[in-house]
């Protein structure tokens, strides 16, 4: 068995989120850099067999936002940051995380079963994992939904 560990100077974490309601119109469809995380992946016979995933969500950097009646600006995107560290409580809960259960392969990658933690609660979550070959090994590309709710996380809501 092989172990390989990454992070952000391997591939970028990145997270996009939606808006919905009422007042859907107003808001933004952000894409959020998580630019503190390392994964560590078991590896045998090819297979990966086990994956772990640390992040730092105090870290997060806004990157765009899209949709909303006007462009995020600068001012929009510290008071955003500072409202989701807020609501994840990263000063209680500096560190969230994902340890996999079950490893299966697809046809173009993995789906990977496992259980994240989120401002202290665990939640069962499955991800979807691309495997493309590229010029120097291989890449990976994955996505998983995750509801705020499931993790006690109050949706935003202006």
């Amino acid at each position: 068995m092989t172990t390989r560990t990454l992070t952000a100077a391997d591939g970028a974490l990145t997270l996009h989120t939606g808006v919905d309601g009422r007042a859907a119109r107003f808001g933004h469809n952000l894409t959020i850099t998580l630019p503190n995380w390392t994964a560590t992946i078991d590896v045998a016979d090819a297979m990966p067999t086990s994956l772990s995933l640390e992040i730092a969500p105090s870290e997060l950097q806004i990157t765009s936002g899209s949709g909303g009646l006007t462009p995020v600006t600068d001012l929009d995107r510290a008071t955003i940051k500072r409202t989701a560290t807020k609501s994840l409580d990263t000063k209680t809960h500096p560190q969230a995380n994902f340890t996999s259960s079950d490893i299966e392969p697809t046809d173009s990658g993995y789906r990977i079963a496992g259980h994240a933690r989120i401002k202290g609660t665990e939640h069962p979550v499955k991800l979807t994992v691309e495997a493309k070959t590229v010029t120097d090994g291989i890449a990976l590309e994955g996505s998983v939904f995750v509801n705020q709710s499931d993790f006690g996380v109050k949706p935003y809501s202006a």
